[in-house]
């Protein structure tokens, strides 16, 4: 919310793919919106490499992918209020699962994916979230390609809607442009 936020703090925050990892600076600045000077605003750089979680599945004992609930999932979480998309108002969410829980939903075939409940944000308030994310999977469908990692053990990508009444199909595959 940049009401919140001071210009400073939202000139230095990024979010960006690289062929091989996502790099991400959600700077702080120590009085919020009262921050008026760039001096005060501290950088906090996070890099994640597409061969760790979560791109990848996590190891047991070190060597062994643990796949046997699923790949990790890496999805765009949509806001929604009964039909109404809030996305222009508060964003779109980057989230991320360990894993999709083999493709169950909440309620039988229905209802949200059952990965939700255990997915955890890595990025709030994007405005173009449905490229962001067809970039992210083309950035890390290439890497594991050059790679040979198995696609069993790499990240899938989704889109999934808070809306109630889209329940029904909330969630949407994400396709890489070429």
């Amino acid at each position: 919310m940049s009401c919140f936020n001071s210009s400073y703090q939202q000139g230095r925050t990024y979010l960006r793919i690289y062929d091989n990892r996502l790099e991400m600076n959600f700077p702080l600045a120590p009085f919020g919106c009262f921050t008026c000077n760039e001096l005060c605003v501290s950088d906090m750089v996070q890099t994640v490499y597409f061969d760790r979680q979560p791109f990848r599945s996590g190891m047991a004992c070190f060597c062994v992918p643990i796949t046997c609930c699923g790949p990790p999932v890496i999805f765009l979480k949509k806001p929604a209020f009964s039909c109404v998309d809030l996305s222009p108002y508060c964003g779109q969410q980057l989230m991320a699962a360990p894993c999709n829980v083999w493709g169950c939903r909440s309620q039988i075939c229905i209802g949200e994916p059952c990965y939700l409940q255990c997915a955890v944000p890595i990025s709030g308030g994007l405005r173009n979230g449905e490229k962001f994310i067809v970039k992210m999977k083309g950035a890390v469908d290439s890497y594991a390609l050059k790679h040979n990692l198995g696609s069993s053990e790499m990240a899938t990508f989704d889109i999934v809607s808070d809306n109630a009444i889209a329940l029904m199909d909330g969630k949407t595959k994400v396709v890489a442009e070429n």
